[in-house]
């Protein structure tokens, strides 16, 4: 007869009670250690691996225990597991993606079902198993695949991967010469996006993930004074997608004076929506501070986020073929 384990978390014991002289391991990950039993004696205490067959020995319980979550099945009866393969073919194939953040990441978990796995990244990769580390950016036990190389995995074991250690994700970056559009500055003022594209205020979208909706993250920024002057940077965002007319603002560098670049590592955590969202970058300048009119003075060179959640070092394509 075959007994089924079902989901058998690390560590439980699985117990079949059935008569027998024959003990077929149909699934089983390594390490999975057996015990066979006669009449309350233990007859035998080993390790054992998918596709182990014990014949001649006489049980009427038999445990199995794992260090591992895994499912498990065994024929446990009075003849011999006897089978012919019909067809080599797969019966199941899974497709799926992963975004992969910083640091050792799991990609694919123990499956002595999985007979195949066929991974493609959008960015150079590193695969290894369970021992996979990274230490000062220099990769043990683990092989580096090239971006956009397919590559195929036959063991089902624990898969882990690494592409970067970095947390940093570039928002916008400036060639040097987009510089910012000038206001000046009013208490309480609600201003709109039609009202900041009719003043030409540059801006850029930036596009939430799916995976990011909701999800709160911080924002950093390098602004770059021209000239010294009080004032605030300032990134005005559009609250739903760039054709929204309502507007929320980060800001950095609010007082004075400044001359040079200033680099303001990370703002008030921001909640966005998914979906593609605008950015204007705007010099607000009191009467005090105002310098040669409405002529800008500053600049955004970066805007980056550090947060983990949001910085994906790639993306991998995975097709799985299962037994």
């Amino acid at each position: 007869m075959i007994f089924e384990s079902g989901n058998l978390p690390e560590g439980e014991v699985f117990e079949v009670n059935q008569y027998g002289r024959s003990i077929h391991v149909l699934k089983a990950a390594p390490v999975t250690r057996i015990r066979v039993y006669m009449e309350g004696s233990v007859v035998m205490d080993s390790v054992v691996w998918q596709g182990m067959s014990l014949n001649d020995i006489e049980f009427d319980k038999v445990t199995l225990v794992s260090d591992t979550p895994q499912e498990l099945a065994i024929w446990a009866g009075k003849v011999p597991f006897d089978f012919k393969q019909v067809s080599t073919r797969q019966q199941t194939i899974l497709g799926s993606q992963k975004f992969i953040g910083n640091g050792v990441y799991s990609l694919l978990e123990n499956d002595p079902s999985r007979i195949v796995a066929r991974l493609e990244c959008d960015n150079d990769i590193w695969i290894g198993g369970q021992d996979l580390s990274v230490i000062e950016g220099v990769v043990q036990n683990g092989r580096k695949y090239k971006a956009n190389q397919e590559f195929e995995l036959s063991a089902y074991g624990d898969v882990k991967c690494w592409i970067t250690d970095t947390a940093e994700q570039e928002l916008f970056k400036n060639n040097g010469t987009v510089m910012n559009g000038v206001m000046p500055w009013q208490y309480g003022r609600n201003l709109t996006r039609s009202q900041l594209e009719s003043l030409n205020v540059p801006y850029f979208d930036l596009i939430v993930p799916s995976r990011m909706d909701g999800i709160p993250f911080r924002m950093g920024a390098e602004v770059e004074y021209l000239v010294e002057q009080q004032g605030t940077a300032r990134l005005f965002y559009t609250v739903g997608d760039p054709t929204t007319e309502e507007l929320d603002s980060v800001g950095w560098s609010s007082g004075g004076p400044f001359h040079g670049v200033y680099v303001w590592p990370s703002s008030a955590e921001q909640t966005l929506s998914a979906g593609a969202h605008r950015f204007f970058m705007v010099e607000e300048n009191g009467a005090a501070g105002q310098v040669d009119g409405d002529v800008a003075n500053s600049r955004f060179n970066r805007v980056w986020t550090d947060n983990e959640v949001y910085a994906i070092g790639g993306i991998v394509q995975i097709m799985q073929e299962r037994a």
